[in-house]
């Protein structure tokens, strides 16, 4: 009988309970899956070590920062060995710098932590995150955009520089300028653009969109 394939969930409110410390909020997930008390907590805490949580342990969530928080999410996530993680904006409740730094945290445990069977980089575990947060094109190995229900590359798309959306090539206004091309969600867009395109490249270097 194949393996069955497990989940760990990281939200975007973190959803830790409040009346618990941050060892007690990921052991009860361990102990939940069936591993027994002391097992679980010894497990909690190597993990939240691990993620440099040592010495929050015995922390209520309340007392902890907006990272700490979601590292403490981030371990309970892993703490039953998941094969995928899933995460729901994972930075949206942080600042830049903190955001930055959980985006490459999930990076690291997706490339270097122990997957299921033990072995570091053996590529078994996955985490696949859901984020409007472009700093994930930073570490993510591969990246998709939605757009009306359909999956695209993001290699495909462009952003627009008189609004900042990000369009699809292939299906955009189109302009070149000074033999760089420009790509527009709307007509309006475009026009603005060979308007005035001094106004919107300012500061910008004049390479391909």
């Amino acid at each position: 009988m194949p393996e069955q394939l497990q989940f760990g969930f990281i939200f975007q409110d973190f959803n830790l309970l409040s009346a618990l410390t941050a060892l007690e909020n990921v052991s009860i997930v361990a102990e939940l899956a069936g591993t027994k008390g002391g097992a679980a907590r010894k497990k909690a805490a190597e993990l939240l070590s691990d993620l440099g949580l040592a010495g929050r342990l015995t922390f209520l969530p309340e007392k902890l920062s907006g990272g700490e928080k979601q590292r403490v999410a981030i371990a309970r996530a892993l703490v039953n060995n998941p094969t995928l993680i899933l995460a729901d904006e994972p930075t949206a409740n942080l600042d830049s710098r903190i955001g930055h730094e959980i985006m490459r945290l999930l990076r690291r445990i997706a490339n270097e932590h122990p997957a299921p069977g033990g072995q570091r980089g053996a590529g078994g575990r996955s985490v696949v995150i859901v984020s409007h947060d472009q700093r994930i094109k930073d570490i993510a190995d591969r990246v998709l955009w939605l757009e009306d229900g359909q999956f695209k590359e993001m290699v495909t798309m462009a952003v627009d520089p008189v609004c900042g959306m990000s369009v699809e090539r292939e299906n955009a206004f189109h302009v070149s300028w000074n033999g760089v091309d420009y790509y527009f969600c709307a007509k309006g867009c475009r026009d603005e653009f060979a308007n005035d395109a001094e106004k919107y490249l300012a500061g910008k270097e004049s390479s391909p969109q």
